[in-house]
């Protein structure tokens, strides 16, 4: 008989796409000789009982599922047997990939027989995992840890869209899994829920009845008097609300299914560069002392890290942040008008936020880390330039700017140079200009500078789209423009703004998302690069008004903490 040990190797493989193709060939050529149109599909689903007019279901099966465990001998497609038994296609088929992979949690949890977490399916934390390394390039068998979904592209390749629902369907099943929820938030149909028709916080239905389905209501199970869950069963019941769960535990097993992706996994150990410079997250602090508490996790490189008058709140002394006898703590004219002499607050501790806390679940090695969540920087860009271009060139709806905010300088008895004046009895107000407002003649000349941008394909969106030559405004621009203008053009669009200082303090600003949106950090430019963070929004207090300073704009000087322990920025932002 025939070498048949492809038909346990992975089914994305050359070697059992050709052995498919030879089976199929057999197949048709038994039923050819049988007279009959019909064959057997020895998939492990159909386990030789079902029979199928298109060979091409068969061949999708036999991609998509493979073949039943046992089926070497192909005895109901023409092969002789090799003893008058016939097999016991009735076999349960063992799940073996486990012996091949080991996955732990830093955190002790109970596991079942297959190796998945049955106290805490929801997998947030650290994950130990060992991949296996065969010799003979079949290192381990796929048949019950995943369905692929590259079995599927490789034989629709050929069949074209007709194959596309059962690519659809593999990859729903590997890459999420679907969880019911209520529909008013309040729970998860999981767990101690997941035989529940209804909330039992708010007594909503789980499930689309009567006018819900229609309508989108929600709808009581009480309220309904002939309702029966378990009347009309074949009906399909639809749920009103599904979160989309993508596990970790899953997500990994297929990256370190792939030698070249499990090979990137432990690139930072291997073949990360070690020159004392900061270019990944194992070169920051957080990660080091991770592994200085946690060293049995260290010793695998394969364990995967993962790591929320204007009548607002507004975050100002940041002269607290600065050194002792710094020449800002006295200057009580340019800022609020009082001398700063408190200190910077303290950080808080892991261990005491775990503290108060400690009704939430969180994982145990969770108070040890220096940063919990990080600043999605993309998102602060976004709005740190939504706030300066708007208050520069007076864009009603981004302006920090106007009325509400002068009453806020009047109250404060600051900067009386801008407060508002009354003129008579017409109930005008007049706003005298500040430093950041510019004539008309500066604001043409900033968004002619931005309007008359060229840049490489790829490079960014087309920067001329966003700049209104009409209203003197921007407006239309995503979160990566942001970015781009903050660290390049807005720096040289802003030399048409006058006085001098301000258009200094924007350019600094610049200058510092510029520098922390490097790939390679050195060390070294890390305390330096922080005090000029910190010194760059005190700049900022003195021209700007008190509303400009939004929690935003104070996230600034807690950039560069997030850096030290994490990494660059790129790693961890969206």
């Amino acid at each position: 008989m025939a070498d048949r040990s492809w038909m346990r190797r992975e089914r994305y493989r050359a070697s059992y796409i050709e052995g498919v193709d030879i089976f199929m060939k057999a197949a048709k050529k038994n039923a050819v000789a049988k007279k009959t149109n019909e064959i057997r599909c020895p998939c492990k689903h159909c386990k030789n009982q079902k029979f199928w007019n298109d060979p091409s279901v068969i061949e999708q099966h036999l991609v998509t599922d493979g073949f039943v465990e046992g089926y070497t001998n192909w005895s109901y497609h023409g092969e002789i047997p090799a003893s008058c038994q016939v097999p016991n296609q009735e076999i349960v088929v063992q799940d073996e990939v486990f012996n091949d992979w080991n996955f732990t949690v830093v955190e002790e949890e109970s596991v079942d027989d297959d190796g998945y977490d049955t106290a805490n399916d929801v997998d947030d934390g650290h994950v130990t995992v060992d991949d296996a390394d065969g010799s003979d390039g079949t290192a381990f068998d796929l048949e019950e840890m995943l369905h692929h979904a590259e079995p599927e592209v490789v034989a629709g390749s050929a069949r074209g869209l007709d194959n596309f629902n059962a690519l659809q369907k593999a990859s729903k099943e590997l890459f999420y899994d679907e969880i019911h929820a209520c529909v008013n938030h309040c729970i998860l149909f999981r767990k101690e829920y997941e035989d529940l028709d209804s909330c039992p916080t708010c007594k909503s239905s789980r499930y689309k009845t009567g006018h819900s389905q229609s309508e989108g209501q929600d709808v009581v199970l009480d309220d309904l008097e002939e309702f029966d869950p378990c009347k009309d069963s074949n009906k399909k019941k639809i749920p009103q609300l599904v979160m989309w769960y993508l596990p970790v535990k899953d997500r990994l097993k297929r990256l370190f299914s792939n030698p070249r992706d499990a090979e990137l996994m432990r690139w930072h150990h291997e073949k990360r560069k070690k020159d004392g410079m900061i270019r990944h997250p194992a070169d920051a602090r957080q990660w080091k002392k991770f592994d200085t508490k946690y060293h049995k996790f260290a010793e695998d490189p394969r364990n995967v890290r993962y790591l929320k008058g204007s009548k607002k709140l507004v975050y100002m002394r940041h002269r607290r942040f600065l050194r002792k006898k710094h020449l800002y703590h006295s200057k009580e004219e340019y800022f609020d008008g009082t001398v700063e002499e408190g200190d910077a607050p303290e950080p808080w501790k892991g261990d005491k936020v775990f503290r108060m806390t400690k009704n939430l679940k969180y994982l145990p090695y969770w108070k040890d880390l220096d940063i919990r969540h990080s600043i999605d920087v993309m998102h602060l860009e976004k709005n740190v330039f939504d706030s300066t271009i708007g208050t520069i060139l007076d864009i009603p709806t981004k302006s920090k700017d106007g009325l509400k905010s002068r009453k806020d300088l009047v109250d404060m008895q600051i900067r009386k140079e801008l407060h508002r004046v009354d003129e008579g009895n017409n109930g005008k107000v007049y706003l005298p200009p500040a430093c950041y407002t510019l004539t008309r003649a500066k604001k043409m000349a900033l968004c002619k500078s931005l309007h008359g941008l060229r840049v490489p394909t790829g490079f960014s969106s087309n920067i001329k789209r966003p700049v209104s030559m009409k209203d003197l405004s921007l407006s239309g621009y995503n979160s990566h423009d942001c970015h781009v203008m903050l660290t390049i053009f807005l720096a040289i669009a802003i030399r048409a703004v006058e006085p001098v200082h301000v258009k200094l303090v924007i350019t600094k600003l610049c200058y510092f998302f510029n520098s922390i949106s490097q790939k390679v950090i050195d060390p070294e430019e890390l305390g330096p690069l922080r005090a000029f963070a910190i010194q760059t929004v005190c700049e900022l207090e003195m021209c700007f008004p008190p509303s400009f300073f939004d929690m935003m704009q104070h996230l600034i000087v807690h950039i560069m903490p997030q850096i030290i322990a994490l990494g660059p920025l790129y790693l961890h932002q969206m």
